[in-house]
C-alpha cells in the first residue's frame, strides 16, 4: 500500500477516489471501510483529533450496520490513538473491549494483540506484553504479513531490552530491520536500526552501535510518517550522547533535538511521545552543570503524570534517573 511506504499524499488521493464512488452507489460499508483506511493515514500524518473523529464515525457505521468484524477492527484503531494521545487507561479498554470480537473476527487478530501488547508494555506488565507479542508475531507469520511480522519482532526487541535481554534485543532488531527493507518500510527500518544500536550500547559494543546508528541515519532521511519519526528522533538524540561519553556540544545539540521533539508531540497531541521527549530531556539535563535543577524538576513533574495516565514504565524510569543523580553525588 502507498502509505505503508510513506507516500501519504498518494493514498489520500486514492482514498478520496474511492470514497466519492461509494458514496455516489450508496455503499456505506465500502464508504466505512476507506474512511477506516483514510483515518491510518491521518494518523500518520500526526493529525491525532482528526483521525479520532474519523475512526468514531466509522465505528458508529459499523454499529448500525451491525458488522462485528468492523466493529472489533474500529475498536483497535481508535485505541492506538488513545494510546498516541497518551490516555492509556481508556485505550486499554478500547483493545479489551475489542478482544470479545477477537474469534469472531478471524482465529486471533494479530494486529489487536500488537496493540495491546504495546500498552502492556508501558505499563511495565512485561510477561503479558510478551505472551502477545509473541502470538501476534506467529499469526502473522500464519497469516503472510511479512511486515506486521517484522513490526511484532521490533516489539520484542524494545521488550527484551527493558528486561535487560541485550543479545536478543539487538538480533531481533536486525532481524526485524532487514525484513523491513524488503518491505520499503523505511521509516520503521530507520527505527529498528536504532533500537539495535541501543542494544549493542547495553552489550558495550560502542563501534558495532555506531555502525548501527549510520544504517538507522541513512534511512532516517527518508522518513516521513509523523508517529514514526518522533520516536525515531528521541532515540537517534538518546544514542548520539551515549556514543559521545556525554560530550557537552552533543549533549546541548541533542537537547535541541529533544526540545523540538517535545514541541511537536506537544502540538500534535502525542502524549506518549511527549512523555519520551520529557525523559530523555530530562536525563540530559541532570547531567549538566547549568540545567540540573531544571532536569531534576522536570523528571519529578513527569514521574506524577506519567502514572496518572498509566504510564507506569515512563514513571519508573523518570524516578530511577532522579534516585541514580542523587545516589552519585551523594557523599560515601
Amino acid at each position: 500500500m502507498l502509505d505503508n511506504q510513506g507516500d501519504l499524499a498518494g493514498s489520500k488521493r486514492s482514498y478520496e477516489e474511492s470514497l466519492a464512488i461509494y458514496r455516489r452507489i450508496q455503499d456505506r460499508l465500502g464508504v466505512a471501510n476507506v474512511l477506516n483506511n483514510w483515518a491510518n493515514v491521518v494518523d500518520q500524518e500526526g493529525d491525532l483529533e482528526s483521525a479520532r473523529r474519523m475512526f468514531e464515525e466509522v465505528l458508529g457505521t459499523y454499529r448500525d450496520l451491525e458488522d462485528r468484524h468492523g466493529i472489533g477492527m474500529a475498536y483497535i484503531n481508535l485505541g492506538m490513538v488513545l494510546f498516541e494521545q497518551g490516555n492509556l487507561i481508556p485505550a486499554k479498554k478500547l483493545a479489551i473491549e475489542a478482544m470479545k470480537f477477537r474469534h469472531r473476527i478471524t482465529e486471533g487478530n494479530p494486529y489487536l494483540l500488537a496493540t495491546l501488547g504495546k500498552i502492556q508494555q508501558e505499563q511495565g506488565m512485561f510477561t503479558e506484553a510478551r505472551k502477545n507479542e509473541e502470538e501476534a508475531r506467529a499469526l502473522s507469520q500464519e497469516i503472510g504479513d511479512e511486515e506486521l511480522e517484522a513490526e511484532c519482532l521490533l516489539d520484542l526487541a524494545l521488550l527484551a531490552i527493558e528486561q535487560k535481554q541485550f543479545r536478543e534485543a539487538a538480533l531481533n532488531a536486525k532481524e526485524s530491520a532487514e525484513e523491513l527493507h524488503k518491505s520499503h518500510a523505511l521509516d520503521m527500518e530507520a527505527y529498528a536500526y536504532a533500537v539495535e544500536a541501543q542494544a549493542l550500547i547495553a552489550q558495550h559494543k560502542p563501534e558495532e552501535a555506531r555502525e548501527a546508528v549510520g544504517r538507522s541515519l541513512v534511512q532516517s532521511n527518508k522518513a516521513v510518517i509523523f508517529n514514526i519519526r518522533l520516536p525515531l528522533s528521541i532515540l537517534l538524540a538518546r544514542l548520539q550522547v551515549v556514543l559521545s561519553d556525554s560530550n557537552p556540544s552533543v549533549s546541548d545539540a541533542a537537547a535541541r533535538t529533544l526540545q523540538g521533539v517535545l514541541t511537536e508531540a506537544t502540538t500534535h497531541g502525542f502524549g506518549g511521545y511527549r512523555f519520551d521527549a520529557t525523559l530523555a530531556l530530562g536525563e540530559i539535563e541532570i547531567r549538566s552543570s547549568t540545567n540540573r535543577t531544571q532536569g531534576l524538576a522536570r523528571l519529578t513533574r513527569l514521574e506524577g503524570e506519567a502514572r496518572t495516565k498509566g504510564f507506569t514504565l515512563i514513571a519508573r524510569k523518570a524516578a530511577a534517573a532522579r534516585t541514580q543523580w542523587q545516589q552519585s553525588v551523594s557523599p560515601g
